[in-house]
């Protein structure tokens, strides 16, 4: 499943009702914006099709959710965002997993992404994967930083995506 060009971190209060039970799920957001949602401070999440000096495209398609706007070349200055996805209910699923494409461009060690989950409708939040993990072909690409400073102000975990993907 194609699901963001990047993710600062999933930590924010949800009030989720009525979780979305359709699996597989996917979501390109070639529609729109697939009811994904943005909040934190100096939150500039923007839903389209990028136009930036080093993020040209989508993951697919045109259109995915990106931080820093859809063109220019910075994200806000003290930015302490997240990006939030539908409430999935995955009590049914065996062994669930995710794919997606991700893109990071950050300030190495100082800033960064990381991809968590709650269980409790928001009031807490997991990370997802760390960077001790072992790789393999489900968790390839993951976490590349153990310590990134800035995600403290939405996560109290620290690792992540940071630094360049090139």
């Amino acid at each position: 499943m194609l699901v963001y060009c990047w993710i600062i971190s999933l930590s924010a209060i949800a009030q989720c009702v009525s979780p979305t039970l359709a699996t597989p799920y996917q979501e390109d957001f070639e529609t729109n914006d697939g009811n994904w949602f943005t909040g934190g401070v100096s939150s500039d999440w923007a839903w389209g099709s990028p136009s930036k000096p080093l993020i040209r495209n989508a993951g697919s398609g045109n259109n995915c959710w990106i931080v820093g706007g859809l063109t220019g070349n910075n994200y806000a200055n003290g930015e302490a965002s997240w990006l939030q996805s539908p409430c999935f209910d995955f009590s049914a699923l065996k062994y669930p997993y995710i794919s997606f494409v991700v893109f990071w461009e950050t300030e190495s060690r100082f800033d960064g992404a990381n991809l968590q989950y709650s269980l409790d409708q928001g009031n807490t939040w997991i990370n997802l994967g760390a960077t001790s993990d072992a790789a393999n072909c489900l968790n390839s690409n993951w976490y590349n930083f153990s310590s990134i400073t800035y995600l403290a102000p939405v996560s109290p975990v620290k690792e992540g995506w940071s630094g360049n993907i090139q």
